[in-house]
């Protein structure tokens, strides 16, 4: 496990880069239509939006987005696609706590918003989609349940854990010497809490397989005209030959993952309900 964890390190310290670079200051953005006071449940075990209707569902965003190779990817593809369902929703609402406020007791253990959403990114009464509120809240259910489970394998425990978490820190305040203690805190959080998330998929063997350079060699050999569509748009805006055989090599790729992908989400969610079944989880008024 102690090779895995340290390659999450790398992931996670590129990845924090990215986030410290491409957030900004943080503070209230009224701009962006998230969160919202919670919804009372009508299931103990998945939380459902008020008068809930089709065009209304509750989303839960899985923490281990597969669709790219790496940590950072994953985080960013799962952001993608849970602001597209957040954009989705008309029905807007106020939120009437902080973001540190617990929103549900996960085994007798609190969640809140704040487990999942930098500080300063919200502020109380601000309106923010409802929709977008059920899947942060499943999003921190499904995390926290998850971290549960790496306690019970012992992941939490072990040293190679410990000084990941120690290393993260140190990554996080290189990167913006100028970021708040609060800053710091929620990002080694955030991030140690995803390799966590990792682990347990991957012991679990819920992580897609990688794509071999060889399985992208021999299906470039029998399929490579299928992409002829690539090199001819690649021609049009002047790539040079060897940089659009490698763009070809690389939509060669994504071409063989992505249907590992999807299944491999599709058995972490499965997976997930599971945990969810198994647990005790109120939801806080």
């Amino acid at each position: 496990m102690k090779k895995e964890l340290l390659i999450g390190v790398l992931l996670i310290a590129v990845a924090a880069v990215a986030l410290f670079i491409f957030r900004g200051p943080t503070g209230t953005d009224t701009g962006k239509d998230m969160t919202s006071s919670p919804a009372k449940a009508v299931t103990k075990k998945q939380i459902q939006p008020k008068k809930e209707t089709d065009s209304k569902k509750a989303a839960r965003i899985s923490p281990a987005e597969q669709k790219k190779d790496s940590l950072l990817e994953d985080e960013l593809a799962a952001d993608e696609e849970l602001a597209e369902a957040i954009e989705a929703t008309p029905g807007v609402v106020a939120l009437d706590r902080d973001l540190a406020k617990p929103i549900a007791m996960v085994n007798e253990v609190e969640v809140s918003l704040g487990d999942v959403m930098p500080p300063g990114i919200l502020t109380p009464g601000e309106p923010i989609a409802e929709h977008g509120y059920n899947a942060y809240l499943n999003m921190a259910i499904d995390r926290q349940l998850t971290v549960q489970k790496a306690q019970e394998m012992g992941i939490m425990n072990s040293e190679e854990f410990q000084s990941m978490v120690e290393t993260m820190r140190t990554e996080f305040e290189d990167a913006d010497p100028q970021a708040s203690k609060e800053d710091i805190d929620w990002e080694v959080n955030y991030f140690a809490t995803s390799a966590v998330v990792n682990e347990v998929y991957r012991k679990e063997g819920l992580l897609p397989k990688k794509i071999t350079k060889e399985e992208v060699g021999e299906y470039y050999d029998a399929r490579s005209a299928d992409y002829n569509w690539l090199r001819e748009r690649e021609k049009a805006r002047g790539t040079s030959d060897d940089k659009i055989e490698r763009k070809v090599q690389d939509q060669i790729k994504r071409d063989l993952r992505d249907p590992l992908s999807r299944e491999a989400r599709e058995k972490q969610r499965a997976y997930l309900d599971g945990l969810r079944e198994d647990a005790n989880i109120e939801y806080l008024k």
